[in-house]
Parts: structure tokens; C-alpha cells; sequence
């Protein structure tokens, strides 16, 4: 049960994340900018329901990723993507059907987006790290790499370390060449 109230908290926060700043209830309420920026308090308990913890913290996120220049977006939402593919993978361990939920978000995430942002990298062979992983990685890709699924347009593919055997989902923008 905890595991499907986690994954319902998940999909909560990636909806409000996903949505402009001028479809939150915030913005139609005057709380907050086109921009994300308060500008002014609560009142009632309505609008001060606009302001709790969760919400911020998705508000505030928002407004420094937005910031980033769109290579890093592109690059965030490559890894972004990969994360949806691990949400899909603990959905299927727990009985349930991980692609359907994981369609159905794509489908509800996507709707507004221009999908020419929404570009994928060629996998090149070589020797790779994982980029943003604690512990050193190598892996392998060649002709023997295989796309798993795609998140966003995105291939995500399995990858073995060659140092532990571990087993990773990545996109193209989650690995660098050594």
C-alpha cells in the first residue's frame, strides 16, 4: 500500500511540475505569477492551500530549472525520462502494469508539448560512464546494446557495469564517453 500511495504522490508532483504557472490554482487565485514569483499572502484557507510545503517546493524547483538554458533541459529531461522507466520497472514488481501507467502519464504530460523539443541523441559504441552516479561506472555500448522502451520519445537502454554487473536504465544523455 505504501508503495502505490509513494507512486501517487510521484505522479501528483510530475502533473503540478509539469503544468505552466498560469494553469496552477495559484495563479488564478493572484497568489503567484506567470513566472512562478508569490506575490502576495493567503487569506483564506483556499488560497493558503495553494501555499502548502509540497506545493512550494515544486513552485521554487520549477523556477530555478527554468532558468537553466534548453541544452540542459534537454538534458534533464533525458534523465528525467530514464527515472520514468525505473517507476515503470518498480510498478511491474509490485503486480502492476507499469507500461499502461507510464503511457497514460506520457500521454497527460505530453499533450500541451511541442514534441521537437523532444529530441533523442544517436548511441555511439565505446566505453562509457554514467553521468551523476556515486560510484564509478564502465560500461560497454555496442551492437548488443538494446533499446528497452521508450519515455518522452526517449530510447532507454539497458546497460551492464562492466566493474559490478550492475544493471542501469539510460538514455543517451546519462552517459559520457571515457
Amino acid at each position: 500500500m505504501a508503495s502505490v500511495v509513494g507512486s501517487f504522490i510521484a505522479i501528483k508532483f510530475i502533473e503540478l511540475y509539469t503544468k505552466d504557472f498560469i494553469k496552477w490554482d495559484a495563479y488564478k487565485l493572484g497568489l503567484i505569477d506567470e513566472n512562478g514569483k508569490k506575490l502576495r499572502d493567503a487569506e483564506n484557507s483556499k488560497e493558503a492551500k495553494e501555499f502548502v510545503s509540497w506545493k512550494n517546493l515544486i513552485r521554487k524547483l520549477k523556477i530555478i530549472l527554468n532558468k537553466l538554458p534548453l541544452g540542459q533541459f534537454a538534458t534533464k529531461l533525458a534523465s528525467f525520462a530514464s527515472a520514468f522507466w525505473l517507476l515503470k520497472e518498480d510498478l511491474d514488481t509490485q503486480g502492476l502494469e507499469g507500461y499502461k501507467v507510464i503511457n497514460t502519464i506520457q500521454e497527460f504530460l505530453t499533450k500541451d508539448i511541442d514534441n521537437t523539443m523532444l529530441t533523442e541523441s544517436k548511441l555511439e559504441f565505446g566505453k562509457f560512464t554514467i553521468i551523476n552516479e556515486v560510484s564509478p561506472t564502465l560500461v560497454l555500448i555496442n551492437e548488443q546494446t538494446k533499446i528497452v522502451g521508450t519515455v518522452f520519445g526517449i530510447n532507454i537502454y539497458e546497460v551492464k557495469d562492466l566493474i559490478t554487473s550492475e544493471i542501469y536504465f539510460v538514455s543517451s544523455h546519462d552517459i559520457e564517453r571515457l
